[in-house]
């Protein structure tokens, strides 16, 4: 009978014939590798909608609902990354999570916050 050896450190495995790791450190090891690399990107583009969404949301706690697009650039946000964008109201909403901006026609940018859902029915709380 031919030899068995783990996937993560080649030692040789004994019990079941379709065991693929020594011990369950293995099996975690190998398969938070193999995710690592896989979700890397992922977590990236993730890291910078959680940054997106806690400046709209420091601004927004602050009552500061009206402001630059420079402003927002300044403080890093990045206006690429959004969580979805609807037209309401002949406007587009742009949304981060639960906080919504739309452009003004003072070219400043206007915030909402969202919670439920920016939709016709609720087109997000306007301060």
């Amino acid at each position: 009978m031919e030899k068995r050896h783990c996937l993560h450190c080649g030692q040789v495995i004994t019990g079941r014939v379709d065991k693929k790791y020594c011990d369950d450190a293995c099996r975690s090891s190998y398969n938070n590798q193999i995710n690592r690399k896989n979700y890397q990107a992922v977590r990236k583009v993730n890291r910078v909608l959680a940054k997106n969404r806690r400046i709209l949301a420091e601004f927004y706690q602050r009552g500061e609902t009206e402001i630059s697009r420079a402003e927002l650039h300044w403080r890093g946000f990045d206006f690429a990354r959004i969580t979805s964008c609807r037209s309401l109201h002949n406007r587009l909403h742009f949304q981060v999570y639960d906080y919504a901006y739309y452009l003004c026609k003072s070219n400043r940018i206007h915030i909402l916050y969202a919670g439920e859902g920016v939709s016709e029915n609720n087109p997000g709380e306007d301060v």
